[in-house]
């Protein structure tokens, strides 16, 4: 059996709702998942021990307890992958933008940038900790996801991005594939790091498709409710789908 975690602030919420869709449907015989979130930053408290992550606070112990269905803490042994699904993306864009320009990068600029987040990052230091613990545990740093298109920021970057006489599109597309070098060149031994779901995302491949944030759910226990129309950010069950089958690929 297959043994999953995903671990994470809100954008846990998509998983979630994707599994209980998918166990309705029969679709994940000979698989455990279990997700651990906690709400904004709280998660920035989770310390790893004895192979274990957990937190001294109670509102994140509280949140793990509702997220997994019981569970304080995540035991990295006993999963055969855990997933990161907080703090940035370094697929975003807006690392490379100059407000709502984006110049020309080298690949030099471009790892530089990433190195840079890499070493500032809370999220994917803990993801790195979490990897430096257990050297067989295969640990994968997502991140947030893209914004949305629909969000004001795309629309402006994509409107440049379709008009061939700005360059956007060239310069953008050369960012993308340096990105994804420097990524995979960052990726050794049970640590990596990955891009979004490739389905999810749009032409350019730094935003999200509208149909994957559209009724995202918000992450709180008393609460059934969906986000407001103007939330960008969190996406919805069908993405935390695109996740899940990305992780049992």
């Amino acid at each position: 059996m297959k043994r999953l975690c995903f671990l994470g602030n809100s954008h846990v919420a998509a998983v979630r709702a994707a599994l209980n869709d998918m166990r309705v449907e029969g679709g994940l015989a000979g698989v455990e998942v279990d997700v651990f979130g906690s709400q904004r930053n709280s998660l920035r408290t989770a310390t790893v021990r004895n192979g274990v992550v957990g937190s001294s606070s109670a509102f994140v112990q509280k949140n793990f307890r509702w997220t997994s269905g019981g569970m304080s803490e995540v035991e990295i042994a006993r999963y055969d992958e855990i997933i990161i699904l907080a703090g940035i993306s370094v697929f975003s864009s807006a690392h490379y933008q100059a407000g709502t320009d984006l110049p020309m990068i080298s690949s030099g600029m471009a790892d530089a940038i990433i190195t840079h987040h890499m070493e500032q990052d809370w999220a994917i230091g803990l993801a790195r900790l979490i990897a430096e613990v257990s050297g067989s545990v295969q640990v994968s740093f997502v991140g947030s996801p893209l914004i949305s298109v629909d969000s004001p920021r795309a629309q402006k970057f994509l409107a440049q991005y379709h008009d061939r006489d700005t360059g956007v599109g060239v310069r953008a597309r050369n960012l993308r594939t340096m990105i994804d070098r420097s990524v995979v060149a960052r990726s050794a031994g049970n640590f990596r790091m990955k891009a979004p779901p490739a389905d999810a995302l749009e032409d350019s491949g730094f935003f999200t498709r509208s149909a994957y944030c559209k009724g995202s759910m918000l992450f709180k226990p008393e609460v059934d409710a969906q986000h407001p129309g103007n939330d960008f950010v969190h996406m919805n069950a069908q993405y935390g789908r695109l996740l899940l089958q990305d992780a049992l690929g």
